[in-house]
């Protein structure tokens, strides 16, 4: 997927960062409102207090309506690992932040924009992202559930599409079970 005339690798930078200036405003509003939306309360007490009382081994073991383990393993390891309770919560919402970040991020990047027609086209791409329900609705609760596996979904999706190299399967094996683990399942 490399441009093999000369300086294309210098055109796809400079479009990339032409769709990343243009788009954002949009990411900024996105960002600064999921910054400040609150936690639901109800179920964040009851998660924090869940990996604050609970063995890791609970959370490994299908026996609660939503199995979630990774991210329960990932609270535990945040309110084990950090001090302060808003450094707690500082981290939690990194959680919920930073692979929404990286899913625009890897689409932009995956789009190799390289004339002005392809960044036109991938900033409005990136703003169907954004504004689209799917999106939106894994977004709605600040607590990260499928804010993970929505990177590694196009992670998988993008090593699918290239030609094969013998590290891509056990790359989409490790995302799958990862993208799993933090998607609650309902039993």
């Amino acid at each position: 997927m490399t441009d093999p005339s000369p300086g294309g690798e210098r055109r796809f930078a400079r479009w990339t960062v032409a769709v990343l200036v243009v788009s954002s405003p949009l990411l900024v509003a996105l960002f600064s409102t999921l910054w400040r939306t609150p936690f639901p309360v109800s179920e964040a007490v009851a998660l924090f207090e869940d990996v604050a009382k609970m063995p890791a081994a609970a959370f490994l073991r299908p026996e609660t309506s939503y199995y979630r383990p990774l991210f329960q393993l990932s609270l535990m390891a945040i309110w084990d690992g950090t001090g302060a309770i808003e450094t707690r919560l500082l981290a939690i919402r990194l959680l919920h932040l930073v692979p929404v970040a990286c899913l625009v991020l890897l689409f932009i990047w995956h789009l190799r924009p390289r004339t002005v027609l392809d960044a036109s086209m991938a900033a409005v791409s990136v703003a169907v992202l954004v504004g689209s329900p799917g999106l939106r609705d894994n977004l709605e609760l600040p607590l990260a559930y499928t804010a993970v596996g929505m990177p590694l979904a196009l992670g998988v999706w993008i090593l699918l599409n290239r030609e094969p190299r013998a590290w891509h399967t056990l790359a989409i094996l490790v995302a799958c079970v990862v993208a799993v683990g933090f998607k609650e399942q309902g039993l």
